[in-house]
């Protein structure tokens, strides 16, 4: 009797663990995704994106950058001889899927899947015969599932599916963090469970 109450209160521990921790990764995800549409960079790679991306990048790099795309930057453009857009992120839901987590060493590691979309606000105006060329563009560089004019912003609206690895570990500080999937080592990624 003592060894199915020691077996059933084990169960119902690590049951009692995964859901805690599955609420926790869910409320992250979402807490990042309104940030992220609330244009709040600093907030995103501050906090919820995985450390360890920031050992191959500076982190202050990163977020400099994405500020900058918020605003037109007509003497970049100039420069390098490309229209002038802002980048303005589109709040459309996100639907979460996460596969199931993976225990490796000190952490826990699973995929993420979600919707993104991001509007390309072009300063001039965007003539009918560049539209078709210009959307394309975006929808290969976006790595887009869609990608669309829309006439009366002025805008290329990318619509893509995304595909993150979240992590909680000691180089997080136990909290779910996020990163590409190309941030992570090759080998460690192998590992992580898909389904």
């Amino acid at each position: 009797m003592k060894k199915i109450f020691l077996f059933t209160f084990l169960i119902l521990s690590v049951t009692n663990f995964y859901s805690q921790d599955e609420k926790k990764l869910v409320s992250r995800a979402n807490e990042m995704h309104n940030y992220s549409i609330q244009g709040n960079n600093r907030i995103v790679i501050e906090e919820y994106i995985y450390p360890g991306v920031y050992e191959s990048v500076d982190k202050e790099d990163v977020i400099a950058f994405l500020e900058n795309t918020k605003e037109f930057n007509n003497e970049e453009a100039e420069e390098f001889g490309y229209r002038d857009y802002k980048v303005v992120p589109v709040d459309i839901k996100p639907n979460f899927e996460f596969s199931i987590f993976t225990k490796i060493d000190d952490g826990y590691y699973c995929y993420v899947k979600y919707n993104g979309s991001s509007k390309f606000v072009y300063k001039d105006k965007i003539n009918q015969d560049e539209r078709a060329e210009l959307v394309e563009g975006h929808k290969r560089l976006s790595r887009a599932d869609e990608a669309y004019f829309d006439v009366e912003a002025n805008a290329i609206v990318t619509k893509s599916t995304i595909y993150n690895i979240a992590i909680c570990n000691k180089k997080s500080n136990f909290k779910w963090t996020f990163c590409n999937i190309s941030d992570i080592d090759p080998a460690l990624r192998a590992q992580i469970k898909t389904q």
